[in-house]
C-alpha cells in the first residue's frame, strides 16, 4: 500500500466516521438531559439534535462541520493519487465536488429549522439529489476502471457499481415518496378531559427521510473510498 492509501484508509476515513458518531452521541446525551427523553431519528429532525435554542447543543454543529471537512478531504483520494489512474481525472474532480456540495447540503439540513420550510425542504431535496449524483459518479468510476483494468478487476467493479446503484435508488425513492406531500400530518387523540392532543407519529416521514438520506450518504462515502483504494491495489 502507498502512503496515501494508508493515510486515507487508516487515518482520515476512520477519523471522519468517528467525528460524526461522536457528534451524534454527544448531542444525543445533551438532548436527553434537556428534553427529558431520548432522541428518536424516526420522529425528530436532524436540526433538533443540534438545536440553536439549546446552547449546549450548538457544539454539535462544530463537530458536524469538522466531519463535513474531513469527509470532503477523504473524497479527494482519487485526485491525490491521480498518478495511479490518470484516466479518471474528470471523474476524480466531479466526485470531489459532488461530495463537497452534498456535505454542505447536509450541514444546512442540520442547521435550518423545519419551520423555515422552503430553505429546509430545499436543503433536503439538495441532499437527496447530490447523494444520488455522488453515487452515480462512483458508478461511473467503477465502470471506467472496468474498461481500463484487467480481467480480474471486472467482478469487484461490477459488485461495487451494483451496490452504489442500490443506494442511489434507495435515496431516489426517499426523495420521491408521495407521503412527503403530507409530512406535517400529526396523530390526534382525545385525552380524559375531552381535549384533542396532537403528537408526531412514530415515523414522522420528513424527519425520518432526512436521517435515512444522511446515513445512506455516509455509506456511499465509505464504500466509495474503500472501492477506489481496492481498485488501485488490484491494478498495481
Amino acid at each position: 500500500m502507498t502512503t496515501v492509501q494508508i493515510i486515507w484508509l487508516t487515518v482520515l476515513l476512520p477519523v471522519s466516521i468517528a467525528v460524526f458518531v461522536f457528534a451524534f452521541i454527544y448531542c444525543g446525551v445533551l438532548f436527553r438531559r434537556s428534553q427529558k427523553h431520548a432522541f428518536d431519528v424516526r420522529s425528530e429532525f436532524p436540526f433538533e439534535l443540534m438545536d440553536a435554542l439549546e446552547p449546549s447543543l450548538r457544539m454539535g454543529r462544530i463537530y458536524l462541520i469538522a466531519w463535513a471537512a474531513l469527509d470532503t478531504l477523504v473524497s479527494a483520494y482519487l485526485l491525490v493519487s491521480l498518478q495511479a489512474h490518470q484516466y479518471l481525472l474528470v471523474g476524480s474532480m466531479v466526485y470531489a465536488v459532488a461530495v463537497l456540495l452534498r456535505d454542505v447540503a447536509f450541514v444546512f439540513l442540520f442547521w435550518i429549522p423545519a419551520f423555515h420550510f422552503k430553505p429546509h425542504f430545499g436543503a433536503f431535496v439538495s441532499a437527496c439529489g447530490l447523494t444520488v449524483f455522488t453515487a452515480a459518479v462512483a458508478i461511473t468510476v467503477c465502470l471506467n476502471v472496468r474498461d481500463y483494468g484487467r480481467d480480474y478487476v471486472q467482478v469487484p467493479t461490477i459488485v461495487f457499481a451494483s451496490v452504489f446503484g442500490v443506494l442511489s435508488l434507495a435515496v431516489l425513492c426517499i426523495m420521491l415518496n408521495p407521503k412527503l406531500a403530507n409530512w406535517a400530518k400529526l396523530d390526534s387523540t382525545v385525552d380524559e378531559s375531552g381535549a384533542v392532543v396532537e403528537r408526531r407519529p412514530k415515523y414522522f416521514v420528513l424527519a425520518f427521510s432526512e436521517w435515512l438520506t444522511v446515513f445512506l450518504g455516509i455509506a456511499v462515502s465509505i464504500l466509495s473510498i474503500v472501492s477506489f483504494v481496492l481498485f488501485d491495489l488490484i491494478l498495481k
